[in-house]
């Protein structure tokens, strides 16, 4: 709050004062601050969206407290701004239905052939692979409290959908703008691939035919089924992948910052209070899928990291096909460096939790990682 000599709150309200414009009191760029309660200040997150001014005033026509959602009708695109719902709307509806054939394509490609030496195609999975990995970092990155410069701080806002923050794609089109509802949406993404996988499995069991049976016969069809260890492996691959965003929105409960009133808000959710209604709904359901899918999948990993030599020299082949995405990308002596990949993951999301609001520790807490990670290489 910016208060020059012989200001007053009527003249912050007003945004004028008659003893010239250089006594006009006003909130700095980055704060919020409501026309009723003009003298209780909110920090916003991001910065942008917030021009400061006359209390109660957005950026990018925004609205609520501090200045966090968009309109009613209205969605905020990858430039922060706030435009109608119409295309968006369709475009999920289009989307979702799409999405119903992503299990097949992933199932054969995470169940290749391994070979030793890499093809093209292999090769250009893998960078993908490996931008879709730093994309995360970045995403999870821009979440620290840490000042940032403009193009970095509008490049992560941009790939929040990494974090399941659907907002940018017009997801609050079809959700609302409840921040609970867009949270546990969020949050069931994860658990719903992996249902559908499986029920793919089952379904592929079910409809097959073979060249011997009446349907065959009837129908000219001969369907294989899906192997369950192709298919367990295919949902490892993609937990694996995910296990930087799955540890994020687990966490993002856990995730606030301070304003100037004393005040808590979560950081992905700024019209959220941390530690009352919805927040403590969201703790709860976080918990849950951290303990269950973030440390379970994280402990399942570990141990098959130490019985795979073991099932290799057993020729328990199921189980060591379950765990293809170990070996499909390292040298079968380093399968192990599967795991330094989810410690980067889940301490960059640990890092953003353990200093919410100490800038510093957050910066130290994630280097100290990527030092790590970089040793364990």
């Amino acid at each position: 709050l910016v208060c020059p000599l012989a200001s007053t709150i009527g003249g912050l309200r007003s945004g004028e004062s008659s003893e010239g414009p250089e006594f006009v009191p006003r909130i700095r760029r980055g704060y919020y601050s409501t026309l009723e309660e003009p003298l209780e200040i909110f920090h916003c997150r991001p910065e942008s969206w917030c021009s400061g001014g006359v209390p109660g005033t957005c950026a990018n026509g925004l609205v609520g407290q501090p200045c966090a959602v968009c309109p009613e009708g209205q969605t905020p695109g990858f430039s922060g701004e706030c435009s109608e719902c119409g295309a968006a709307r369709f475009a999920w509806l289009v989307a979702i239905p799409t999405a119903v054939v992503v299990p097949i394509f992933a199932y054969y490609l995470s169940n290749l052939e391994v070979l030793a030496q890499a093809s093209p195609f292999k090769s250009g999975i893998m960078a993908l692979g490996i931008a879709f990995s730093a994309s995360q970092s970045l995403a999870v990155i821009g979440l620290m409290s840490a000042r940032w410069a403009t193009s970095f701080e509008t490049t992560s806002s941009g790939l929040q959908i990494m974090l399941l923050d659907l907002d940018k794609l017009g997801a609050s089109c079809i959700s609302g703008t409840n921040p609970l509802t867009r949270y546990l949406i969020g949050l069931s993404i994860f658990p719903a691939a992996v249902l559908w996988m499986f029920l793919f499995w089952a379904a592929s069991s079910w409809f097959a035919c073979s060249k011997t049976s009446r349907c065959s016969r009837w129908m000219g069809l001969s369907l294989q089924p899906w192997k369950l260890p192709f298919t367990v492996n295919t949902t490892g691959l993609g937990l694996q992948l995910g296990f930087g965003t799955m540890a994020a929105v687990a966490l993002k409960p856990l995730m606030c910052y301070k304003h100037p009133t004393g005040a808590y808000s979560m950081i992905v959710y700024p019209n959220v209070s941390c530690g009352f209604g919805d927040h403590v709904v969201m703790q709860i359901a976080g918990t849950v899928f951290f303990t269950v899918f973030v440390m379970g999948f994280a402990v399942l990993c570990a141990y098959a990291a130490w019985k795979m030599p073991k099932w290799c020299a057993a020729q328990q082949i199921a189980r060591v096909q379950s765990f293809r995405f170990f070996l499909a990308n390292f040298r079968f002596d380093a399968h192990w460096f599967v795991l330094a990949i989810l410690f980067r993951g889940l301490g960059f999301a640990l890092s953003i939790v353990v200093g919410s609001s100490l800038p510093p520790a957050q910066t130290a807490l994630a280097s100290l990682v990527l030092i790590v990670y970089g040793l364990l290489q």
